[in-house]
């Protein structure tokens, strides 16, 4: 192999060599439904109880918000799963749950959409 380009966190054995080339961060968003979640800063236990919609559980994003909600003593069981990131956002702002999603991307659609955005604030 040549070149790859993966998601992290991910297991690099030798003779390959990982180099980052780019680092993201995600924030819990949801739909209207949820907006008075953002009215305040929320405790990880208090949110936990919620549907919660993630990448599938063969993806490295989800190993790390298993790996994160277990560090709390919690269980992460997210009620839907999907492929990919661009999936999520449907069910998100269809009020189906809450999920992790870039920021950056969050805030891409945010400008774009404007007054109309299909979701609530972040949580």
């Amino acid at each position: 192999m040549d070149f790859a380009a993966v998601t992290t966190p991910l297991d690099i054995k030798s003779p390959l060599e990982k180099i980052p080339l780019a680092s993201y961060r995600e924030i819990l968003i949801g739909g209207r439904k949820y907006k008075k979640l953002a009215e305040h800063t929320q405790k990880l236990e208090d949110i936990a109880s919620l549907p919660f919609i993630s990448l599938d559980e063969n993806s490295s994003t989800r190993e790390l918000y298993n790996s994160f909600f277990l560090e709390q003593g919690l269980s992460f069981a997210p009620d839907m799963e999907t492929a990919t990131t661009d999936q999520m956002l449907p069910l998100i702002t269809h009020n189906l749950g809450i999920g992790f999603y870039p920021k950056k991307m969050v805030m891409y659609i945010r400008f774009r959409w404007k007054k109309n955005c299909p979701f609530g604030e972040f949580i």
